[in-house]
């Protein structure tokens, strides 16, 4: 299923109607919401639960934590996740003044993560 999207957001063309740059869209125009990714990842678990590809069932916040966890490991500072995370920095100097946007770091943590995920992928 995600292999299905990621190429949909890949081949992604401003003109086509089809493609969205957005991995979990419903209308390729927004992103989905928080509870309908939660519906979704439910829906894949039961799927793949029926299917005998699971021990155990997993939610969102699973992943979430995973994911946090694996960047961790991987050496990710906590700034760059926080960032990725969607949970941003606390505190004055990041609320009032830190306007840097993280992009670029956020763009090396996640093709890091991609070729850790290939990795395993791989080696599984």
């Amino acid at each position: 299923m995600l292999a299905r999207l990621a190429e949909r957001s890949s081949a992604f063309d401003a003109e086509a109607t089809d493609r969205s740059p957005l991995l979990f869209t419903n209308d390729g125009k927004q992103p989905m919401r928080l509870e309908t990714v939660s519906v979704t990842v439910t829906e894949i678990v039961d799927t793949m639960m029926k299917a005998r590809e699971l021990r155990e069932r997993f939610e969102l916040r699973d992943l979430r934590r995973t994911c946090e966890t694996m960047l961790a490991a991987m050496g990710v500072s906590s700034d760059v996740r926080a960032q990725l995370q969607s949970h941003g920095l606390g505190g004055v100097q990041s609320r009032h003044y830190d306007r840097h946007t993280y992009m670029d770091e956020k763009r090396e943590a996640l093709q890091r993560w991609e070729q850790h995920l290939r990795a395993l992928v791989s080696a599984g």
